[in-house]
């Protein structure tokens, strides 16, 4: 079951990320959204227009991330929170065959493209944005930082706490999805006002 027509080794880098730029992927989040974005073939620089309007909050800088209200009036994109009532793995299943992409949070323990940092190694959260799932399979495609991976196997069913006792006092992670039913191209134009208001 698959949303969009992405494969593993087959993913074009974001221009924030390609060539000769240097684009550390210290913010998943911004990663993952300007990822999705070119994967729907729309320009994401425009996403990227509320680091200008970040501002210091009294102890903290606004939170880094592009305003859903952004994405929504610049693409057509529409995240909702997800409310997680089942396992994650059953909300995965249904929102990818519903066409929707679930942006979860994870554990980096369990994905391979982490292997320099986290992988196997500690238990950090990260955000993925899951375009394609075989249960049979136990395979799982995603977006995350600057690509497009893939992981199966022990991996697969340790992301979903397959084979681990959940204890008493575990919280289900935070989910949103990525609704794609309203997305549209505008000419670039449009898309730089939209970006500079």
């Amino acid at each position: 079951m698959r949303v969009l027509d992405c494969h593993p080794g087959r993913h074009q880098a974001t221009i924030a990320h390609a060539g000769e730029r240097d684009w550390p992927e210290s913010n998943c989040y911004v990663d993952l959204l300007l990822g999705i974005v070119q994967a729907l073939g729309l320009e994401p620089r425009a996403c990227l227009a509320f680091t200008v309007a970040t501002e210091f909050e009294g102890d903290q800088w606004t939170f880094y991330k592009p305003p859903h209200t952004d994405l929504h009036d610049f693409y057509g994109l529409r995240i909702e929170e997800l409310n997680v009532w089942r396992p994650v793995l059953e909300h995965v299943v249904g929102q990818v065959g519903g066409g929707r992409l679930p942006l979860v949070e994870v554990d980096a323990f369990y994905l391979p493209d982490t292997t320099q940092t986290d992988y196997r190694s500690r238990h950090t959260k990260t955000t993925i944005g899951v375009n394609a799932v075989d249960l049979e399979g136990e395979r799982l495609e995603y977006f995350h930082n600057a690509g497009y991976y893939e992981l199966s196997g022990d991996d697969f069913r340790g992301l979903f706490r397959l084979d681990r006792d959940t204890p008493a006092d575990w919280l289900a992670p935070y989910c949103e999805i990525a609704k794609l039913d309203h997305v549209t191209a505008v000419d670039s134009a449009t898309l730089r006002d939209l970006a500079m208001d």
